[in-house]
């Protein structure tokens, strides 16, 4: 019988996170969490505990067994007290008969593993349990889960009653989820960069074992077996992956049909085991000068390979740069990457990249001092108006800058002559028109052409 005075507050008790029932794919996880939590909880008995008085209590005495020689009600210490003058005071108090059962006290829990009554200190973990229980048949979504309803047909905080439900239900047996079962056997694969071949066997073993439980409620006809020589086949597949195993597999090619048809799982098993103990001690007794860590049991589906600093020794041009050590301190002893600080040409760069690009001034054009460049210059058509060349204009013209004279360009006898004069008198002086047969300013007057010195009748040759 549960006395309040002597519960223990729940904050007590570790919380486990729930495994939510939507469906059959997670009912093994569930009870495997439920297991757990029995015995985080000092809670081991919770499925062999029974009502007193409940469904399964009536079941039992159908049955013919003693239960109530076995916990008689004053075992528990709990003294009978219910006489008429008692009835009548509480009747007197005006309460409701319709109590729920969930605020009664009186509940008693019968231990079948102990032939005791449950003591009244398990409450808090029983109704840590019952909670955790209803918490993942209701789920997180929003409608509750579809196994939920099983609560509402148990008494109330009556765990194994509620067990044996969901067992009844998720574990009926049918075609389909025999099927299941024989799939999951099917699907375990072997991977060997990421398990060796020991835990895939367990993994394999863990599969086949819950296709033969699930036989043991079939008829003969009915039921799948599997034989240890499909353990052994996969096996054998599985240690084919693996190198360091290559001397069994050849003995096993070599031995004769009888030799090997009668080599069992368990036999084949001891003999891939000692092969890895061997490699293990090989592993250990090279790397204890290198100071190599613990030999890893995914490490036996390789060969014995150097330790990486004598297989590869990497120079220092190809190893990369510490970026901890570049920001301040390296915490690592043993660090692969090189210690050094950033080249200067790369900060000098880095530095010119970014002044260029903020405080870098605006582009000035050479051909007509516009902030553009040169190659979007709209003025290189043109013609400047100092030496009478193209591509610059009289503003940017060097010649001019330099303080030489303006020159004066015209064709003679077809070719173009550029020269040029200093101005010595006022008088216009003529040119021949026989030798000028056309000026090319011809928006200028005659007094504005300077003389021509050294004009040849000849014609100049070309480029001048």
């Amino acid at each position: 019988m549960f006395k309040p005075t002597e519960s223990i507050s729940s904050s007590v008790l570790a919380d486990i996170p729930n495994v939510y029932l939507y469906d059959r794919s997670n009912w093994t996880e569930f009870k495997k969490i439920l297991n757990e939590c029995g015995g985080t909880w000092n809670f081991p008995h919770w499925m062999t505990t029974i009502v007193r008085g409940g469904e399964e209590w009536k079941l039992m005495c159908e049955a013919g067994h003693p239960v109530d020689q076995v916990f008689p009600i004053g075992k528990a210490g709990m003294e009978e007290k219910s006489t008429d003058l008692a009835s009548k005071m509480i009747a007197s108090l005006g309460l409701p008969k319709n109590l729920g059962e969930n605020i009664r006290n009186d509940v008693q829990y019968c231990c079948l593993s102990t032939l005791e009554f449950e003591d009244s200190r398990r409450l808090p973990a029983r109704q840590k349990m019952w909670a955790w229980i209803t918490k993942s048949l209701k789920g997180t979504r929003p409608s509750v889960g579809p196994y939920h309803y099983l609560i509402d047909e148990v008494k109330a905080y009556d765990i194994a009653a509620l067990f044996k439900r969901r067992v009844k239900v998720l574990e009926q047996i049918t075609i389909c989820s025999l099927d299941d079962e024989l799939e999951k056997v099917l699907s375990v694969a072997f991977d060997p960069n990421k398990q060796n071949v020991f835990s895939y066997l367990g993994e394999l073993r863990k599969a086949i074992k819950g296709l033969h439980d699930l036989n043991e409620r079939l008829p003969l006809n009915g039921r799948i077996v599997l034989p240890d020589a499909f353990v052994k086949s996969k096996l054998i597949r599985a240690a084919r992956q693996v190198p360091i195993y290559k001397p069994v597999i050849d003995m096993l090619l070599m031995s004769e049909v009888d030799e090997w048809a009668n080599l069992t799982s368990d036999k084949l098993y001891q003999t891939l085991e000692s092969v890895s103990a061997n490699q293990q001690a090989v592993y250990q007794t090279q790397n204890t000068s290198s100071g190599q860590t613990a030999f890893d049991g995914v490490k036996a589906n390789a060969a014995y390979q150097r330790p990486r600093e004598k297989q590869s020794e990497k120079s220092e041009k190809e190893k990369g740069v510490c970026f901890n050590f570049q920001k301040g301190t390296c915490s690592k002893t043993d660090c692969r990457f090189r210690h050094e600080k950033p080249e200067q040409k790369r900060d000098q760069k880095s530095s010119v990249s970014s002044t260029n690009s903020t405080d870098a001034p605006a582009p000035k054009c050479g051909a007509c001092g516009g902030a553009h460049f040169r190659k979007d210059c709209t003025s290189l058509k043109g013609k400047c108006g100092w030496c009478s060349s193209t591509y610059h204009t009289e503003a940017m013209c060097k010649l001019k800058k330099e303080g030489k004279p303006k020159a004066s360009v015209a064709v003679v006898d077809g070719f173009p002559a550029r020269a040029f004069c200093v101005r010595v008198c006022e008088p216009v002086v003529t040119v021949p028109s026989a030798n000028v047969v056309q000026v090319l300013e011809p928006n200028k007057s005659v007094s504005d052409v300077q003389a021509l010195s050294a004009i040849s009748s000849s014609p100049p040759p070309p480029g001048l």
